[in-house]
Order: C-alpha cells, then sequence, then structure tokens
C-alpha cells in the first residue's frame, strides 16, 4: 500500500525549509533575523485574524480574553492557516473560505520572498543548486495547497 501524507505536513515541510535556507543565508549568529520575521508573521496574522473573523466579539468577554484568542490565532498561523475557536460555539459566523486564501496567498507570498532571499545570496550551497531548491520547496507548497 502507497503511505498516506497528511495534507498539512506537505505544506509545513516547504515553510522550515525556507525558514532554513533563509536563516543559513543570513550568516553564522544572525538567525535573529528569522525570529523577527516571525514575530512580525505573527502580528500581521493577528491583523488578518481580526479582520476576517469574529475577534471583535471577544472584547466584550474581556481584554484578557480578546488578546489571548488574538495571540494564539495570531501565532498559529506561522506554517499553515489555522483557527483555534476559544468558544464553542462560534460567536458569530464568518466565512472561512475567504479567510483560508487570503493566509495562504500570504504564506506563499512570504515564501517567495524569503526563498528569493536565500537563493539570492552569497551562500555558495544555495547559490549552486538554486533551480532544484525553487521548484522543490514551491512545487510542495502548491502541491499541498492543490490537495488541500
Amino acid at each position: 500500500p502507497i503511505p498516506c501524507v497528511p495534507v498539512p505536513t506537505i505544506l509545513i515541510i516547504p515553510r522550515l525549509l525556507v525558514f532554513v535556507f533563509f536563516a543559513y543565508s543570513l550568516g553564522p549568529g544572525n538567525y535573529k533575523y528569522l525570529f523577527v520575521f516571525i514575530i512580525c508573521h505573527g502580528f500581521l496574522m493577528m491583523v488578518i485574524h481580526y479582520i476576517l473573523s469574529d475577534a471583535k466579539a471577544y472584547l466584550r468577554h474581556g481584554f484578557f480574553s480578546f488578546l489571548h484568542h488574538m495571540i494564539g490565532n495570531g501565532f498559529a498561523n506561522i506554517y499553515v492557516h489555522n483557527w483555534i475557536r476559544t468558544t464553542y460555539p462560534p460567536v458569530q459566523h464568518v466565512s472561512t473560505l475567504v479567510r483560508q486564501v487570503v493566509m495562504d496567498l500570504v504564506i506563499l507570498t512570504e515564501n517567495a520572498i524569503l526563498l528569493g532571499y536565500a537563493l539570492n545570496s552569497n551562500i555558495t550551497e544555495l547559490h549552486d543548486l538554486q533551480l532544484l531548491y525553487a521548484f522543490l520547496v514551491m512545487g510542495l507548497h502548491l502541491l499541498g495547497l492543490v490537495l488541500k
């Protein structure tokens, strides 16, 4: 039998490869910029989550509840789209298709930018196999989106 690979795994592997390539391309000791990117990504996802979800309703439950909901959902989307609901049933109905498409496009765009930066760096190991890495990472990511 053919082993079944979960679709999120097909999306997480290229994201991890992009992070590794990006950190490697920054040079020794400069991986802190990867952390800065991940924190900025988390805040961007918080803003998108606020716009495209029922997060506004959590303010009625108190600021701590709102903050917990926003931070949890902002950083849950580092690798793939996730929506963590902290109340059941959800406070209001929000279309998840638009949200998924927007967040998947953001992650795809970030992957392309970070990969482009890494592959055009002066790191010989990345530069020599530029085309292979680009097709592997972006191909896996696109395959994961199609299978999703």
